[in-house]
């Protein structure tokens, strides 16, 4: 039994190194810029729905409400966030703030979020996040240091990007699911599971547990990470040796540099179920 982590980590290059730029990494760093301008106007209806309650309050605070309103424009470099609700009342125990509720879906990720802002100097207050429980113990890090630090944009800007990944994981999960059903293993079904696992006949199974680690210093704020764990049992050397995770770990580093994370994860798993069927013939002979 072995276990090996690899973390990925998807960074912007400056324009004047383009041309040595892997095909994974010019894909994700052209889909960032296209969210930028996809989601512009999303979060300008954001701004327009908070700016315009904050105005039929406080008119006589139209100079703050504009530093207040370019606080919220920021958000919409950054986030791929449909709102479907969205409300303001007086804090019951504080008069001087106002408390702000926002609900929504990035993709098919449901959020809610709480806040208050004080209409003396617009700071915010009270930040608190709800996600799926099963989604925010992956990201527990993350919504914590954003709920510490009243960190709206990078709330946004991270769950556009897990909101991705997350789209990406079920996609190859569900694939291999419905190719290989007597093999894949997934303990929490499609949707929900971080951890894959390939079991095949013989004493042989392959473990991967795929799914991302916050990272503050991160362009996306998370860093993809994978763990790959191989059980064998009985197995003539020759035939034990393409599916260590040594092994394993190497293929996907080539491939994933070229091909892209979810490719090589694909590679990976074929190449074990083909590896391990080549296997028990050899054992029969």
């Amino acid at each position: 039994v072995g276990s090996h982590i690899f973390l990925f980590n998807k960074k912007m290059q400056n324009e004047e190194e383009e041309e040595e730029i892997p095909n994974c990494l010019l894909e994700t760093k052209t889909r960032l810029q296209n969210i930028v301008e996809k989601l512009d106007n999303d979060v300008k209806n954001l701004e327009k729905l908070v700016v315009e309650e904050i105005h039929s309050n406080n008119e006589e605070k139209s100079e703050r409400e504009t530093d207040f309103e370019t606080q919220i424009a920021r958000v919409s470099s950054l986030t791929g966030t449909k709102f479907t609700n969205t409300s303001s009342t007086p804090n019951p125990n504080d008069n001087t703030l106002r408390d702000y509720k926002l609900e929504g879906n990035c993709e098919e990720i449901p959020f809610k979020i709480d806040f208050s802002v004080s209409e003396n100097n617009f700071e915010m207050k009270n930040f608190k996040i709800t996600l799926q429980p099963i989604l925010l113990h992956e990201i527990s890090s993350f919504v914590f240091w954003c709920e510490k630090n009243c960190a709206i944009r990078e709330f946004f800007r991270g769950l556009n990007f897990f909101s991705d990944f997350i789209k990406r994981r079920i996609t190859l999960f569900s694939k291999m699911k419905n190719e290989f059903p007597n093999q894949i293993k997934l303990l929490n079904g499609v949707d929900s599971s971080a951890i894959l696992n390939v079991i095949c006949k013989g004493g042989l199974s392959l473990k991967i547990r795929w799914s991302v680690a916050f990272e503050v210093k991160s362009v996306s704020l998370f860093v993809e990470t994978f763990r790959f764990s191989t059980f064998s049992k009985n197995l003539p050397k020759q035939c034990e040796e393409p599916l260590s995770e040594e092994s394993l770990l190497t293929t996907f580093n080539s491939i994933a540099i070229i091909k892209g994370i979810s490719t090589a994860m694909e590679i990976i798993i074929r190449l074990f179920i083909n590896t391990s069927n080549l296997s028990k013939k050899h054992l029969k002979k």
